[in-house]
């Protein structure tokens, strides 16, 4: 229990020290132009995610240096989706098209899919498009290997509500870049993780590194957090490998698995989808305990 709760208060600072805190200042109301400055989201009840956001940011980001008790201007869209591009260059290489998707997305009809698909040069519309629709989807992904040029035809640099049909698929893939190892707590799939679920899962993917750098093996790059962590790898296999990725996991999820946290292994094919950093994971109603978080990219320290 300890180390749980020491790995609990790790897991809190690492994310506190990110630049995404900055990110929960902006909430801004779907579709609404960017040249409009927005005020700090406030949820409609207690245990929406924007009051969570609200209480952290209120004393580091409201106030302007040499003036005490000055408060900043509210961030407008494009200010917020600009923290984010950075970011996403580390994971989406020039040239490089996505898909944008988000599911579940409520608010404008029946509960629906909206997706599109974005070029490298325009991951501040990418940006954009993820924040405005956040706070209505489940969860808001994108494809982490490069897709066919082509896709971006369908729906050029924005998103729109979307069938099964006119999502990316594994033949569009061209070339895998990426293998994700996703760690997540065992728990009610339809709810958050709670801090010691997920300093649990923090602790296996640690694992799971430190293992691949004890045998030789690369030092992931970053991880992406949302109610369980991910490491992401970079490698360069043929979208059909033979079933090499698919091996790798099942291999790690036989070492590693346990009753608190299991290692996906069903997240092995080229068009897989991955929680875009930035955006909110959204399962069930967010509560003290278990409230919604945003998923966040912070990098590994290279070893010595």
């Amino acid at each position: 229990m300890q180390q749980n709760e020491a790995v609990v208060r790790s897991t809190r600072f690492a994310e506190d020290a990110f630049t995404l805190k900055r990110i929960g200042a902006f909430c801004g109301r779907r579709r609404q132009p960017s040249t409009r400055r927005v005020r700090m989201w406030r949820g409609t009840d207690q245990n929406e995610e924007g009051s969570s956001w609200r209480r952290q940011l209120s004393k580091k980001h409201t106030q302007t240096p040499g003036r005490p008790g000055a408060r900043k201007k509210p961030m407008t869209l494009d200010e917020a989706a600009a923290l984010l591009v950075p970011q996403y260059r580390l994971l989406i290489e020039p040239g490089q098209v996505v898909e944008l998707r988000a599911l579940d997305v409520k608010g404008n009809g029946r509960p629906h899919t909206e997706a599109g698909f974005f070029d490298s040069d325009h991951l501040l519309q990418m940006a954009r498009a993820a924040l405005q629709i956040t706070n209505h989807a489940k969860g808001v992904y994108f494809t982490l290997n490069p897709l066919h040029p082509d896709l971006l035809a369908r729906r050029c640099n924005r998103i729109d509500w979307a069938g099964e049909g006119e999502l990316a698929k594994d033949k569009d893939v061209i070339r895998r870049r990426w293998l994700l190892i996703d760690a997540d707590p065992v728990r009610d799939p339809l709810i958050s993780s709670n801090d010691e679920e997920k300093a649990v899962a923090l602790y296996t993917v640690g694992a799971v590194r430190d293992t691949c750098v004890r045998a030789r093996g690369p030092t992931p790059s970053w991880p992406t957090a949302g109610n369980g962590y991910h490491l992401l790898y970079r490698i360069d296999l043929a979208a059909d490998d033979g079933a090499c990725v698919e091996r790798i996991l099942r291999v790690l999820a036989a070492r590693f698995n346990n009753d608190q946290v299991k290692i996906d292994q069903k997240v092995f094919n080229p068009s897989r989808i991955c929680k875009l950093p930035g955006t909110l994971a959204r399962k069930g109603d967010s509560t003290p305990t278990r409230p919604h978080r945003r998923a966040n990219c912070w990098r590994f320290q290279a070893d010595e």
